[in-house]
């Protein structure tokens, strides 16, 4: 694990869970990262053990297991879910997907898991707010195969977890991040028109997601699903004035403020890309972090829905 490689996870003074590089008792940060942890090699191997501690954090925390999606001979699809997932079909269901690249199940960024912290850079926060509900959790990861193949991995595991039947009606609550906010609605374009009412979504929280609701012109039921109550948007933004700032680069000054949750006006462009759905400061310039910030948002979305 890390601690073979000189590094572990601890609870510093402020309650959050950051990297160590032991020998030196340096808790490692933006500013002193390469000064520990080289560019290359040494990167990514820390990066993939820091991934994997991450997991067993929330493994522990979340009361969750891996299993088997697809093995095939290419590498395999694994996801998270809770140990309880059989026996509390009746339960409503926390579907987390991650964005592309590099990042495995629950993981938001492998940067900032380095450099900011554990809560903030994976889906911990958001397992402990689904155990409160009595939820049912599920994380996929469809980077499990290189992020060129991530839309096959995500219809794959989506098709193996939730096996509608007749008799099987799923109530999932979906956090997307960004390029699976794109593989989600692809895929609920592509289902069936029994799967897609038995896979009932109660809500869905986009984070800075890719999507384009024009894709789903020729099927109203999902273009209003994704423009309708049930889903926001939350958007990484540096004012509260317009949602169509660019991203900012990483700004440590920033990283949280006090406009996360405020409404934001959407201009024509935006209406065209995503419809009227409800569009929110994320409150953070910062795309990996936005899942952290407007934490609370997400949640109170999901607790407005879970009363239905």
């Amino acid at each position: 694990g890390l601690k073979s490689i000189g590094f572990e996870y601890r609870l510093n003074g402020d309650g959050k869970t950051k990297l160590y590089h032991i020998e030196t008792n340096t808790c490692i940060t933006e500013e002193n990262r390469h000064q520990y942890i080289a560019d290359g090699c040494m990167y990514e191997e820390v990066a993939r053990l820091a991934q994997e501690t991450a997991q067993e954090y929330m493994i522990r925390e979340g009361n969750l297991q891996w299993i088997d999606v697809c093995d095939d001979g290419n590498p395999g699809i694994r996801a998270l879910i809770s140990t309880s997932f059989s026996d509390d079909s009746d339960h409503p269901t926390f579907l987390v997907t991650t964005g592309k690249g590099k990042v495995r199940a629950g993981i938001f960024s492998r940067k900032h898991l380095i450099v900011t912290g554990l809560e903030a850079s994976t889906a911990l926060s958001h397992l402990i707010e689904a155990k409160r509900r009595n939820m049912r959790i599920v994380m996929l990861d469809p980077n499990a195969r290189g992020d060129r193949f991530g839309m096959d991995t995500f219809e794959i595991s989506m098709k193996r977890i939730f096996n509608c039947t007749a008799n099987d009606l799923h109530k999932i609550f979906v956090l997307a991040h960004s390029q699976a906010g794109a593989q989600l609605v692809r895929y609920l374009l592509n289902e069936t028109t029994d799967n897609f009412q038995n896979l009932h979504v109660k809500a869905i929280a986009f984070t800075d997601s890719t999507h384009n609701i024009q894709w789903t012109k020729t099927n109203p039921s999902l273009s209003g699903l994704l423009s309708g109550k049930t889903s926001i948007y939350l958007k990484s933004t540096t004012t509260a004035t317009t949602a169509t700032t660019a991203y900012n680069k990483y700004n440590p000054d920033n990283m949280e403020d006090n406009n996360a949750g405020t409404e934001l006006d959407t201009d024509n462009f935006w209406k065209h890309r995503f419809g009227e759905v409800r569009t929110l400061s994320a409150g953070t310039a910062i795309h990996e972090l936005v899942n952290w910030t407007g934490r609370k948002c997400i949640w109170k979305h999901f607790d407005d829905h879970l009363t239905e």
